[in-house]
């Protein structure tokens, strides 16, 4: 897959999801799917994981929140060289910044973080198995990726989804799309694939 096409919210909307792979590892025992809608100004995600172990020791936003167990969205208008990256843990906490490269990142504030809506739902968790799930929603206007009076469906971002969680006892690394990189690294963008809004 080379683009990822994102439909419109619908009450008919049916399910379809995306599986996010391993990277850099041979990760059998997870499975994340991703499942994505838009609005008019916004994109709603849904990641479904299932893994064996769930940590959960971020204590606040801008925290290592992907030494956690974490879910990750990295994206920029086509027209810029600097991209947003969201990462929030099973805490709920996030990280959230912006720049051109992994290096000198610039962190939003607790009070935008907090504006972010999101809901964490621990559905399982014990030693062999835990399953949970990741709502939110990134408002594209207030977050700079689209302009104003500007139509969602001629939108077309470039970004990639991930899963990881450094400190786990078994550290792993998924993503969407493939990542250009010998060792582990999200923050490569040209590995990012197109979005596009249907």
């Amino acid at each position: 897959m080379d683009k990822l096409y994102v439909n419109k919210y619908s009450k008919k909307y049916n399910d379809e999801y995306h599986s996010l792979m391993p990277q850099w590892d041979d990760t059998k025992d997870i499975k994340v799917k991703l499942e994505l809608f838009h609005t008019k100004t916004d994109l709603f995600i849904e990641f479904d994981i299932i893994e064996k172990e769930l940590r959960m020791e971020s204590k606040f936003n801008n925290d290592k929140v992907y030494e956690d167990s974490c879910v990750e969205f990295f994206v920029k208008r086509c027209d810029r060289k600097e991209y947003l990256n969201f990462e929030i843990s099973a805490s709920s906490f996030m990280l959230v910044g912006k720049g051109e490269s992994r290096f000198n990142r610039i962190l939003f504030s607790n009070k935008e973080i907090s504006e972010i809506k999101r809901d964490i739902l621990i559905l399982e968790k014990n030693s062999n198995n835990c399953h949970w799930k990741v709502n939110i929603s990134i408002d594209f206007v207030k977050w700079g990726l689209l302009n104003d009076g500007e139509n969602i469906e001629n939108l077309i971002l470039k970004g990639n989804f991930y899963k990881c969680g450094d400190k786990l006892k078994e550290p792993h690394y998924l993503s969407l799309f493939p990542i250009n990189s010998e060792s582990p690294n999200f923050h490569v963008p040209n590995s990012f694939k197109e979005i596009l809004f249907i």
